[in-house]
């Protein structure tokens, strides 16, 4: 058993000294950034969802702009997860 024996994921990548990366690590970690992250996914799907042919001038803008933000918030937790788990 112990030679099968994995330290998690959460602790594996924790850093040691106080700073920046801790505080990002904590964020990263935590279940309101797990959730909130779930909610962009959900959301960003619904919003793919709702691109038809004939949309009209203004949910064009809409979704173009959502798209935007939803790719902004995508980038910055993959920025954020790359630092942390360096």
């Amino acid at each position: 058993m112990i030679p099968n024996a994995r330290t998690p994921h959460e602790l594996r990548y924790k850093p040691e000294s106080p700073g920046l990366r801790l505080k990002l690590w904590e964020i990263v970690q935590s279940m309101p950034f797990d959730i909130g992250i779930m909610i962009c996914i959900v959301l960003n799907m619904l919003q793919m969802a709702l691109d038809h042919e004939g949309a009209s001038p203004g949910m064009t803008a809409f979704l173009k702009v959502s798209n935007y933000v939803f790719t902004a918030v995508f980038i910055i937790e993959a920025a954020l997860k790359l630092i942390v788990y360096k």
